[in-house]
């Protein structure tokens, strides 16, 4: 080579892949696989043949949300805080304090989720990088919370609707048959 001149990149292939010699921009320098190194996150490789020569191509690797857990958050908090609120209701007062004290649980499960979805991102996150990989969230962090959120969100409405039903009903008994709203 001449003096000043740049060494062209070395490309990644098959062979130097599985050995560890790689030395480009998206590998690891080190003699362990990335994939085993990198814990949770496992490389994708794309192939293509360019002149008899193989190029592997690290692919960006995606993660979706897991359909267990968004169950879980339509399901189980509404649950508790309608067993939470339930006894409150059925007292004839006139506090809220059933609504309230369900409501609570519903946003504290939500910001709860919320904070499981956040390690979750975060971990992942810390795995593409130690092993040098384009990672894509579907949906992006902000919607994955934005969901959490939401649902708990429409807990809370269709909670205090239900709570204001039955007040409602248990307020217009003091009334007689005649004087009652329909």
């Amino acid at each position: 080579m001449l003096a000043g001149a740049v060494a062209p990149p070395r490309r990644l292939t098959r062979s130097n892949v599985e050995n560890g010699a790689v030395t480009g921009e998206n590998t690891r320098r080190s003699s362990a696989r990335p994939s085993i190194r990198a814990g949770l996150v496992k490389r994708a490789f794309i192939e293509r043949s360019v002149h008899d020569v193989t190029l592997v191509y690290a692919a960006p690797v995606s993660d979706t949300m897991s359909w267990f857990w968004i169950g879980l958050a339509i399901v189980l908090p509404f649950a508790v805080g309608l067993a939470i609120a339930w006894p409150f209701w059925r007292k004839p007062s006139r506090d809220p304090v059933g609504t309230v004290l369900g409501a609570f649980v519903v946003v504290a499960s939500g910001v709860a989720l919320v904070g499981r979805e956040f390690i979750h991102v975060q971990r992942l996150t810390n795995h593409c990088l130690a092993a040098e990989t384009v990672w894509r969230f579907f949906p992006e962090p902000f919607t994955r919370f934005f969901i959490y959120i939401a649902i708990a969100m429409a807990q809370v409405f269709v909670l205090f609707m239900i709570g204001w039903g039955i007040e409602n009903r248990i307020r217009s008994r003091a009334f007689a048959a005649e004087w009652r709203q329909r």
